[in-house]
């Protein structure tokens, strides 16, 4: 909406490309609030999303030393999967790499988007990928992620 009308509307990818050079910052916490200031903004148009630079900021994300970061940014892309399918190919790769995750609560978050995704239409080879990932969750140490995967 913003980019097509209004006063702004001619610098938005500048606004926004600047936001999104914050998430070089060394604090953790100021790139998590990057990542919120996405979700604000991506809640007006969610087609933010497919922009190329964003998506290779989001995968950068997903993949953050900081686990406050990579769940915030999981939450993000959860968020629009079952509204955006398209995104699903630019995500799901990255979202599987996250199954080995040093956090649990990662790791379940990231269990819950990809079953949504198999039952939202992911192709047969992507739908076995989950189910081996889902199913290695069995053995996990984590009490919590063996009960989701039963």
């Amino acid at each position: 909406q913003l980019q097509r009308s209004g006063p702004l509307a001619k610098h938005c990818d500048t606004i926004l490309w600047n936001i999104l050079r914050l998430m070089s910052d060394k604090a953790p916490k100021n790139r998590e609030r990057v990542l919120k200031a996405l979700a604000r903004i991506t809640d007006v148009d969610p087609s933010i999303l497919q922009l190329d630079f964003v998506q290779k900021v989001m995968q950068f994300s997903i993949k953050d030393l900081a686990k406050s970061v990579r769940s915030a940014a999981i939450d993000l892309v959860g968020k629009y999967m079952s509204k955006m399918p398209e995104l699903s190919i630019e995500y799901f790769e990255v979202l599987l790499g996250r199954f080995r995750d040093t956090g649990p609560s990662v790791r379940k978050r990231v269990m819950k988007i990809l079953r949504q995704m198999c039952h939202d239409g992911l192709n047969i080879e992507s739908k076995v990928k989950v189910c081996v990932s889902i199913s290695e969750g069995i053995f996990d140490d984590q009490d919590s992620i063996q009960k989701e995967v039963l």
